[in-house]
């Protein structure tokens, strides 16, 4: 784990995480490795072969992580390594990824048709999700425009909490019936955002749209995965701790099959990796 505070996810991703990956690549005995990267944070796992000695292999990983320190920037910690408990980590990763489509519409897909049917599978204790993108709407605001309206941040962020609310209103009693009466502000797309008037007076209207745009953009890309190359959304499969892991692998590789059969044109998906596969090893 380390730690470059102030930096967006993509610069991490360079200037650390790839560089850790790379002096990864001489330790002995590596069964897989992953990585995230975060704004501000980079983690890199390594997963060693049976057999290995954790102890030498821990300190084979210090001693390389040492040797590269120089090449990391100066503003970032020094690399953490721990030796974790692989109970807690997934023992699956599906990777799904799509030339044509959004992260953002991945993501959506995967969320409604593809999450619900690993979490409710006998067996599965939780299922985690990498470089998922929310959606949300975005309001980006141009300082010089703000500037030469003076319009202040604050001011968009009052206006947009008065006009994009529901309000109860009271309610109607008739003889036999109560009916309740609320007042909806909400707005619904980024047209409406945008319309919204700042400021009006002097034969002149400052609306949002003059200072900013509003769009549907991702909530967070502060973490991304990728997975030979590609940018992808993948899925973790975390057995119950009660679970034989390998009857949850079954399991899931039979609804995968399934699930790669559905999928939308232009949608890939493949098992990243697979820990039943070296449970399984002579």
């Amino acid at each position: 784990m380390t730690t470059y505070t102030g930096a967006n996810a993509r610069v991490v991703e360079k200037d650390i995480t790839k560089v850790i990956e790379e002096s990864m690549s001489g330790v002995n005995g590596v069964e897989t490795m992953d990585s995230s990267t975060h704004q501000g944070s980079s983690q890199v796992s390594l997963t060693f072969k049976l057999g290995r000695n954790m102890d030498s292999a821990v300190e084979d990983v210090r001693s390389n992580v040492e040797r590269i320190r120089d090449s990391l920037p100066k503003e970032a910690s020094s690399p953490i390594v721990v030796k974790a408990d692989p109970n807690n980590y997934p023992i699956l990763y599906l990777s799904f990824y799509d030339a044509e489509r959004s992260e953002r519409e991945m993501s959506d897909y995967i969320d409604k048709f593809i999450v619900p049917v690993f979490e409710t599978m006998d067996g599965v204790g939780s299922v985690q999700v990498f470089g998922k993108r929310v959606t949300a709407m975005r309001v980006w605001l141009d300082p010089a425009k703000m500037a030469a309206s003076k319009i202040t941040v604050t001011d968009v962020v009052n206006l947009l909490r008065e006009q994009n609310s529901t309000i109860p209103s009271g309610q109607i009693r008739g003889q036999d019936r109560l009916y309740n009466i609320t007042t909806s502000t909400e707005l619904r797309n980024a047209a409406e955002f945008n319309n919204l008037i700042l400021r009006s007076g002097d034969n002149q209207q400052i609306r949002l749209r003059d200072i900013g745009e509003t769009r549907l953009d991702p909530e967070s890309v502060d973490d991304s995965f990728r997975v030979k190359g590609h940018t992808a959304i993948a899925i973790g499969i975390i057995p119950q701790s009660t679970a034989n892991p390998l009857d949850v692998e079954t399991n899931v590789q039979a609804a995968f099959k399934n699930i790669v059969k559905s999928l939308p044109n232009g949608m890939k998906a493949e098992i990243a990796y697979n820990q039943a596969d070296y449970i399984r090893a002579p």
